[in-house]
């Protein structure tokens, strides 16, 4: 009953951190523009695919995706 609720749950973080690390260890590059451009055209430029914008917000820590800095870290492309 609660027991196996309880291991269920400590089972899902347990998941979820280790895909977290696992991500993080892809092969990354940094960026580097002349000025701040939006996420959205960076995911373009990089992968050709406007759709990825988030996760360069995500990996980023990016308050608004507007707003990159000139500098940044993506995944390889």
């Amino acid at each position: 009953g609660e027991a196996a609720a309880a291991l269920e749950d400590v089972r899902g973080a347990a998941v979820k951190a280790i895909t977290e690390q696992v991500i993080d260890l892809r092969p990354t590059i940094t960026v580097q523009g002349q000025a701040s451009l939006p996420s959205l055209l960076w995911a373009y430029r990089l992968y050709g695919d406007a759709q990825r914008q988030a996760e360069l917000v995500r990996r980023n820590r990016i308050a608004h995706p507007s707003f990159m800095p000139a500098e940044f870290e993506a995944e390889a492309p």
